[in-house]
């Protein structure tokens, strides 16, 4: 034989009590609740009409069913309450945004990535460029001028060669001068 379940609205401690269980400490913070203020939070949730007290009951709801530790810690409280459809209503549109949220974070994230590694290639591309450009301009260098020349002045004389000239690549004078002095050490 079924035995009647006895069942009741919830109230403020209810939910209080369901959300400093399962909710995750930034919820907390968001919703102002810590073990200090449950009482407070509660009255406030008893005084709000209706419709808030369905989006704050499908709140705790969604936090306490998120995971099965979360599910056994707040059975205790759930079973004795009676949940409406309004409040079924309301948990199932926040479980759809919360999805809908988490899915568009992980296109966020692929999304960074794909730039991140197609940035790191083209970054690699440029670097290996001028990497090529600075050996064959040392080479230039080291066969047509002269090591005792003055960094700016060798510069000068780098920026007219027909390399830099034809290079996709050109390093800046103040660069071409920097070479030239690591390469008169």
């Amino acid at each position: 034989m079924l035995e009647a379940k006895i069942s009741r609205l919830p109230m403020g401690d209810d939910i209080a009590k369901l959300l400093l269980l399962c909710a995750p400490p930034n919820a907390l913070k968001e919703l102002d609740l810590s073990d200090e203020n449950e009482g407070e939070f509660a009255d406030h949730f008893n005084s709000l009409s209706d419709y808030f007290k369905h989006e704050m009951i499908a709140l705790a709801l969604y936090y306490a069913n998120r995971n099965t530790v979360n599910f056994i810690k707040s059975n205790s409280i759930i079973r004795l309450l009676y949940i409406s459809p309004e409040v079924v209503h309301s948990l199932v549109q926040l479980a759809d945004i919360e999805s809908f949220s988490e899915t568009e974070g992980l296109l966020i994230e692929v999304a960074k990535d794909k730039k991140s590694k197609a940035g790191k290639t083209a970054n690699s591309s440029r670097v290996n460029n001028f990497n090529k450009i600075k050996d064959e301009l040392k080479l230039y260098w080291q066969s047509h001028i002269t090591s005792t020349l003055k960094a700016p002045a060798a510069a000068r004389l780098l920026e007219r060669s027909e390399i830099y000239q034809a290079s996709s690549t050109k390093p800046t004078h103040a660069v071409l001068a920097r070479y030239v002095r690591e390469w008169q050490k």
